[in-house]
């Protein structure tokens, strides 16, 4: 097997570690939050959501910096499909949110509507800097 560039494998496993750290933080987190009183009041699916995307983040990176570290072809490869799974499925998302984009906004702004927490939903827009879409977006009657 061919020499592998230093600066490259130094990124690489940088980059890794980086996201190692991120999915340690994680795991810290869920872990002193879990007594609180704050996590009674979320549902338990998206706690052990976030449990999952915590040790999955945790584990691929620790795999990925493994890979780097030991120039292993094996433990390449089945970090770039795991790479290439992220990334069919952050596509698959992307277009799901840019399909659902609309009613999913109308959506949030009817609910804000009807809780009365402001007069008409142009003021929403503009907390969000949104003044001019606001008009476009709900034109269909969604806060009728």
């Amino acid at each position: 097997m061919g020499k592998i560039n230093s600066c490259l494998k130094a990124v690489f496993i940088s980059f890794n570690s980086l996201f190692s750290a991120v999915g340690l933080m994680l795991i810290y987190g869920l872990v002193k939050s879990a007594g609180m009183s704050e996590m009674e009041r979320m549902d338990a699916p998206s706690v052990i959501w976030v449990w999952v995307f915590a040790i999955c983040m945790l584990g691929i990176s620790m795999l990925g910096t493994h890979a780097a570290r030991t120039e292993n072809k094996s433990c390449l490869k089945v970090f770039a499909g795991f790479m290439g799974i992220g990334m069919i499925v952050m596509l698959i998302f992307g277009i799901a949110v840019a399909v659902l984009k609309k009613p999913v906004i109308c959506h949030i702004l009817y609910m804000v509507h009807i809780n009365g927490q402001h007069k008409d939903y142009r003021s929403v827009w503009e907390l969000h800097g949104s003044v001019g879409r606001a008009g476009v977006l709900c034109t269909d009657g969604c806060l009728s």
